[in-house]
């Protein structure tokens, strides 16, 4: 059955569910409000943090892209120097052949490590908190460059490294490179001028001037890496006792020749030190190397115009084998005007340079006796002699002397004979060494022998009976024969060598 209510009872019922509604709406929505402005503020953090992570992922990509760039790039120079180096035509020697293709792929896996220990390294200096605060030197001589010399000089005065002096010795400009270095307001920059002396004699007068615990040097036509003397730094500090490292270069156009442009791509060059190699030709170039200060080989030879930096190498490595510093120095030009590099007499100097090679370090003698020897003290006597003067000694009979050759490879041989048979000079004509002769008695087509480079005449000091017919003492190298005297007999055969080897030109 239906209850049914009365008017005033239905309104007083609805009265009592308006006045329950009305409650609950106050008690319900304002924690209902609280609840969804708490939400507000979540979902907005959550949106500032999504913002955030979407930049620190784009930010990641920019250099995850970056990254990937510089390593394709490296790998389109690396595909492009493995494929030079493959072109290569092979040596017509079927014994060189025989072995050519395992030596060429030991090459280029050589080459192409080298390259990739560069990038390695380099990377790994631009990111890495190095320490190192050492005080370096940058010794640059100039003339005459005035444009070339402002690029040079930004590029150094935006080292990484700034720990640094950059010393300029002008050598007598006339153009406004004077100007030049007198706007630069950079405190690290230190100029001088001289008037015309070479590039030799700047160097030297640079090198005088430096400050620095380390020097490094630099022509004013190229451009430093920027972290090249954070490198330099890095290197010194890691590896203590060293006292000379090189790096590698990028060669803007490798084959071009007096500033004429061969087409090529630009080249990285990083080869391993080889002191034989650096003997016959110089391929360590002056913008990569790094040296303590205060080095006594440390000075350029200012006779020699265009080869002073090879000289200058070869003598700062004589007694010391130099840190391979896997990082870019600089971004090599070959197309300036004036270098010296190109000079005409660039290739008699190296000539020079090479046949007194033996000058830059220990001159390597090899004393052979024959068959009719002479006194064994004599020969002692003379070694001990040449060994105080600094010479390198070793012995051989003549029946073992191209073993000794080959294993002592010596700069000259000096035979020791009562008098030298024609089948000893043969002997020695075969070898194809330099040989000086002291002997008693001597065939004079000796005189005439192509690897001959003189006879001296035995007997005591200070000079001895020469043989008969034998010209005045005192006669130059391969002319005549000399007498003896032990004090100048290491510095006799050293230059005897030289003129032997530019008269030969066998350099």
């Amino acid at each position: 059955m239906f209850s049914w209510l009365k008017k005033p009872d239905l309104e007083t019922r609805i009265a009592q569910l308006e006045a329950d509604l009305q409650e609950a709406r106050q008690g319900v929505l304002p924690a209902h409000g609280e609840a969804l402005s708490g939400h507000a503020e979540t979902l907005a953090g959550h949106a500032a943090w999504m913002k955030a992570l979407n930049q620190g992922l784009a930010e990641l990509n920019s250099a995850h892209s970056a990254q990937l760039l510089d390593l394709h790039r490296w790998m389109s120079s690396t595909t492009q120097v493995v494929t030079a180096m493959s072109s290569v035509p092979v040596i017509a020697s079927p014994e060189l052949q025989a072995i050519g293709p395992q030596a060429r792929l030991v090459d280029d896996r050589v080459a192409t490590s080298r390259m990739l220990q560069i990038w390695t390294v380099m990377r790994w200096l631009a990111q890495a908190h190095v320490t190192s605060e050492i005080f370096i030197s940058v010794v640059m001589p100039t003339r005459d460059r005035r444009d070339y010399l402002a690029r040079a000089i930004a590029s150094i005065l935006a080292q990484t490294h700034s720990n640094f002096e950059l010393v300029i010795v002008d050598d007598g400009s006339t153009d406004d490179t004077p100007a030049l270095l007198a706007s630069i307001e950079d405190k690290r920059v230190r100029h001088f001028r001289t008037t015309g002396l070479g590039a030799a004699s700047a160097r030297n007068i640079g090198l005088d001037a430096a400050q620095g615990e380390i020097i490094t040097h630099f022509d004013d036509d190229n451009l430093m890496d920027p972290n090249w003397l954070r490198s330099v730094s890095w290197g010194f500090s890691r590896w203590p006792d060293t006292e000379i490292l090189y790096g590698a270069r990028i060669v803007e156009d490798p084959p071009a020749q007096n500033g004429v442009p061969s087409g090529a791509p630009p080249a990285m060059e990083f080869q391993p030190f080889d002191r034989a190699r650096l003997e016959i030709g110089g391929y360590i170039d002056m913008n990569v190397i790094a040296h303590r200060a205060g080095l006594p080989e440390a000075r350029f030879d200012t006779t020699l115009p265009s080869s002073m930096d090879w000289d200058f190498i070869l003598r700062l490595t004589a007694k010391r084998t130099p840190l391979e510093l896997p990082a870019i120095a600089c971004l090599y030009s070959n197309y300036a005007p004036n270098r010296i590099s190109d000079r005409k007499n660039r290739l008699r100097e190296n000539q020079f340079v090479r046949a007194r090679v033996h000058t830059t370090r220990p001159m390597r003698v090899l004393a052979c006796n024959a068959a009719s020897p002479l006194p064994e003290a004599l020969l002692e006597t003379e070694m001990l002699a040449l060994e105080a003067a600094g010479a390198e000694i070793s012995f051989a009979l003549f029946a073992a002397l191209d073993e000794a050759v080959a294993e002592q490879n010596p700069d000259v041989i000096i035979a020791y004979a009562g008098s030298l048979a024609s089948t000893e000079r043969d002997h020695l004509e075969r070898i194809g060494r330099p040989f000086a002769l002291r002997a008693e008695s001597y065939d004079p087509g000796t005189l005439s022998d192509p690897c001959c480079i003189g006879i001296w005449a035995a007997g005591a000091e200070p000079a001895g009976a020469e043989p008969a017919g034998a010209e005045p003492a005192g006669a130059e190298p391969g002319t005549g024969v000399q007498s003896l005297t032990l004090a100048d007999f290491h510095d006799e055969i050293s230059a005897a060598l030289v003129a032997w080897r530019v008269q030969r030109q066998d350099v």
